[in-house]
């Protein structure tokens, strides 16, 4: 009897919560499963944004719909963020891929103490400065006006296969 408080907090948790379900947003259409697997030169495109854009015309659709590739260069995409999947329909897909050329690389630097570090980021300061981002993708792939990649969601198209250019250094 002495966890009972407990008890009752937790399933009141649940209650709450709707025993794990979300509510989605009104107007929310029924999602798809999508999955898109991207390569760039025939190589796995790791780490990239994808985002999917209605296809002109334009219908109203007003759904934010993307996802990130994994190291097998899949992506699962997911509407709002949080919803597996995307709505029937047309869409323009824009790859975006940012990498970071360091001039100094962290695998030399403390790994379990914090101070040493800190200490470390300090005396490497002008180093880490020179630090730069570069664009990966060809500039035709990161506009919606502009991109080439486009899938259609239906019951029958879950899965596309993309080929994001060559890879660059912009």
């Amino acid at each position: 009897m002495k966890n009972l408080p407990v008890h009752g907090i937790v399933l009141f948790a649940l209650f709450a919560m709707g025993c794990g379900k979300s509510v989605s947003p009104d107007g929310l259409p029924s999602l798809l499963p999508l999955t898109l697997t991207v390569t760039q030169e025939g190589i796995p495109l790791t780490e990239a944004s994808l985002m999917l854009v209605p296809a002109p015309p334009y219908d109203g659709r007003n759904w934010a719909i993307g996802g990130i590739t994994d190291q097998t260069g899949v992506a699962r995409i997911y509407t709002h963020g949080k919803y597996p999947g995307a709505p029937e329909g047309t869409y323009k897909v824009i790859v975006h891929k940012i990498a970071v050329v360091a001039a100094v690389s962290y695998d030399d630097a403390p790994k379990d103490d914090i101070v040493a570090l800190r200490q470390w980021e300090a005396e490497h300061a002008a180093e880490l400065a020179q630090s730069k981002a570069i664009n990966c993708i060809e500039k035709i792939y990161t506009n919606a006006e502009t991109t080439p990649l486009e899938v259609t969601v239906s019951k029958g198209n879950t899965h596309y296969e993309l080929q994001a250019g060559k890879a660059v250094e912009e």
